[in-house]
């Protein structure tokens, strides 16, 4: 037996977009399903990082996806292998999790991490079923630190 569109809209909708704040974290690697907060970037890596507050659309088959612009800015010289949601700005609990297909790599340290409204989803009954799902077009988004941020377009695609 399979669960229906308005079910799964339903738990969407309970667990994220009306039930209260969730923040979107950066890791280094795997969180895992049981939630290591061990694998976030840190303070002692980054003095200026914190989780990123992130809100939610209206579930529409099976998804949410991100309606705010979410960046981290003076980013230092790093891999990021993976983003996840949690529920609470420090600790807190791991609600979904997403490998970035190719790795966040910082090279030079002050470049700002940049995804657009709409690039991140969380889905239900899909391929990876609650896990983020990325736009793949839209998760090339790390903007080196000599460019300034542009809050009102998303950053050309890198090759």
């Amino acid at each position: 037996m399979s669960l229906t569109n308005f079910l799964v809209n339903q738990v969407l909708s309970d667990y994220f977009t009306s039930n209260g704040t969730q923040y979107l974290a950066l890791h280094i690697t795997d969180p895992t399903n049981s939630g290591l907060a061990t694998t976030e970037l840190s303070t002692t890596s980054m003095a200026t990082y914190t989780r990123k507050q992130v809100t939610w659309s209206t579930p529409v088959n099976r998804a949410v996806t991100n309606t705010n612009l979410i960046q981290w800015q003076a980013m230092p010289a790093v891999n990021i292998g993976f983003l996840a949601v949690w529920d609470a700005p420090t600790g807190g609990h791991l609600l979904a999790t997403m490998p970035v297909a190719d790795p966040f790599e910082i090279a030079t340290a002050g470049a700002t991490i940049y995804l657009p409204i709409g690039s991140i989803a969380v889905t239900i009954g899909s391929a990876i079923p609650g896990y983020l799902m990325p736009d793949p077009a839209s998760l090339d988004g790390v903007i080196p630190a000599t460019t300034p941020p542009d809050t009102t377009t998303p950053p050309p695609a890198t090759p």
